[in-house]
């Protein structure tokens, strides 16, 4: 049964690695402004390496006035280089990429640069069958 938890898989149209998900968490280490950090690309970077075949990103706010210190944000364009900084680091180990919001509406939008979109029922879908693995082990 184990390596069923190892094989490959799909997500919706996406190829993972295996069937271990980092969920989302909120680390607080984005800048002042919900920018990417060196220490959060590190953070990431470092799951992905140890195995992890999709990581979904911590929350991010999608308006300004919902920014706090330490959180991840989405709401200026100017932000997105920095997710994709990231979101490459985490691929270039080898693990997807992936991300939540805050406001449901925003839930299903491509994590840059990912072209394909991972919808919320599709990660539903994969973490139910991992659960039914897990049972018959």
């Amino acid at each position: 049964m184990l390596e069923e938890l190892f094989s490959r898989f799909k997500i919706g149209p996406v190829e993972i690695r295996n069937r271990i998900v980092m969920p989302p968490m909120v680390t607080s280490l984005a800048n002042e402004s919900g920018g990417v950090t060196q220490r959060m690309i590190d953070y990431y970077s470092e799951r992905a390496k140890g195995g992890v075949g999709l990581i979904i990103v911590e929350a991010a706010y999608v308006r300004e006035e919902d920014r706090e210190f330490g959180r991840l944000g989405i709401e200026n364009p100017q932000l997105r280089v920095g997710l994709s900084e990231l979101a490459e680091s985490i691929q270039e180990q080898g693990a997807g990429a992936s991300r939540t919001c805050e406001e449901f509406q925003s839930c299903g939008l491509p994590f840059f640069p990912i072209g394909d979109c991972l919808q919320v029922r599709d990660i539903g879908a994969a973490i139910q069958e991992g659960f039914r693995i897990a049972g018959e082990i």
